[in-house]
Formats: structure tokens, sequence, C-alpha cells
């Protein structure tokens, strides 16, 4: 069976950190894992987004705020431990929900693209579990009309006994 991943980002975090938020730190992160090097230039990120260096230079005090990331006068942008965590979760979700649009359903890559990028800000974690679920699940290669209920069953099994493991 393929490793479990659930999804970490927890009610309490979501009612802190915006959409917006969201995706300065995703963009922070693609960009730092494009160039192979933790640190990103403002500039970069402002082309990214397509929004102006004013903004990013806005969203960046609000971020290290946070304790998101790390950013000296006129330097460069990296994440924090925890920004980066937030960071790579929204990666993730934003993967996950594209192959699914793109994979499942059909959806050109554009707007599969487009629409991961606001179902990943909005969808519930157990929602985004069951589509990692999915995803899964069509990579174990099993078919047949009952075998995802029955895959969904025998992971959660799996879930429970890994989280009771980690608990001892």
């Amino acid at each position: 069976m393929s490793k479990v991943v659930k999804c970490k980002i927890d009610d309490d975090r979501r009612a802190r950190v915006t959409s917006n938020m969201e995706d300065y730190l995703e963009t922070i992160h693609e960009i730092s894992q494009e160039n192979s090097s933790p640190e990103v230039r403002v500039t970069d990120i402002a082309r990214r987004l397509k929004v102006t260096r004013p903004s990013v230079v806005g969203m960046i005090k609000h971020l290290t705020d946070h304790g998101f990331v790390m950013h000296s006068h006129y330097g460069k942008v990296r994440l924090t431990p925890a920004g980066s965590e937030i960071a790579r979760e929204m990666f993730h979700r934003h993967r996950v929900l594209r192959r699914f649009l793109e994979e499942v359903l059909g959806l050109d890559a554009e707007v599969a693209e487009i629409d991961a990028c606001r179902m990943e800000h909005t969808l519930s974690p157990s929602a985004i579990d069951r589509f990692m679920a999915y995803e899964e699940y069509r990579e174990s290669g099993e078919r047949g009309d009952d075998s995802f209920r029955r895959f969904l069953r025998e992971r959660k099994s799996s879930v429970s006994s890994t989280a009771a493991k980690t608990r001892a």
C-alpha cells in the first residue's frame, strides 16, 4: 500500500491564514524549489503573481509579522518552518486537485490550474483527504464497483493504527 498522507492544515490555522497569504507562501516555496535556493527575490514573487513590487513588500511584511517568512530590508525572502509547512501543504493540495481535475475529470490544463488554485483554499481538510485517498487508490491499480469504498476502509484502518502507534 502507498504512503498515507493526511491533510495537516487545521481549522485554527485556517482562521489565521488568508487565501492570499497561502498563495504567497506557496509561490515562495515554488520559486525556491525551482531555483534550488531557500531565498527568493521580491521581484520574482511579483512577476510570478503578476502584482507590483510594493504589493509584495506589503504582504511580506504581513507574513513576517505572523512568523511565516524572514525578510531583511531590501533583502531576499525565506520561509520559516511554520511558513514552509503551510507552503508545502498548499503546494500538495494544489497538485492533488489539479491532477484530479485534469486526469479524472478531463479538464484542460489551464482550466484545471485555475480551478485547483481556487479550490485549494476552500475545501475542508476531510475533502482534501478524500482527494488524496482517491489519488492513492488510482495509483494502487485496484478496480471494481466497490473497490474504492473498500480501499477507503482499509486506508482508514491503516491511518488509525499508525496514529495509535504515534501516540504510544
